[in-house]
């Protein structure tokens, strides 16, 4: 069963309960999602306990060795101009990523990653689509890291020159 991880704090902005509706077709997909699911009165029983994990609050070292065994993980926004810092993490681990699909997550992410439409169809198509294409996944999340990375570092260079002018 492939491992996905749903990174949430269960904002007004994320469709969290819409995307676990819009996925209940998919087999052999175990979803865990992160967060304190009882700001959206979210009843575990109410889901298939061997497909959808909510996790609740967990500490630090739980959840980054949650993230690592996933074969990918999900960041979902209803928001314009805004990043995620979920697309950060799954960016720190090199893990293939579905984010919303908005202008602003396009821009910083580029093609690197898989965009979810607001459809079944669609979100049911981009999760195969990454199960299947996992190493191109793996592999194009690693060059965006070392992309980011670069830019970052020089950033921080410029911004040194300028500090110790």
């Amino acid at each position: 069963m492939t491992k996905g991880v749903l990174i949430s704090r269960f904002s007004s902005d994320e469709p969290v309960v819409e995307f676990i509706e819009k996925i209940k077709g998919i087999k052999n997909f175990q979803l865990y999602i992160t967060g304190d699911y009882s700001k959206e009165n979210i009843i575990p029983s109410d889901y298939d306990s061997e497909k959808i994990i909510f996790t609740g609050f967990i500490d630090d070292q739980k959840y980054w060795r949650l993230l690592n065994s996933a074969k990918l993980i999900i960041v979902l926004t209803t928001r314009e101009y805004t990043l995620l810092s979920g697309g950060y993490e799954a960016l720190s681990l090199g893990k293939p990523l579905l984010l919303s699909d908005s202008k602003t997550l396009r821009e910083y992410y580029g093609n690197y990653v898989e965009y979810l439409q607001d459809d079944s169809l669609n979100i049911f198509n981009s999760i195969q689509k990454v199960i299947d294409q996992c190493d191109h996944y793996n592999q194009s999340m690693l060059k965006l890291k070392l992309q980011k990375t670069h830019e970052w570092e020089g950033k921080a260079n410029q911004l040194m020159d300028k500090v110790l002018v």
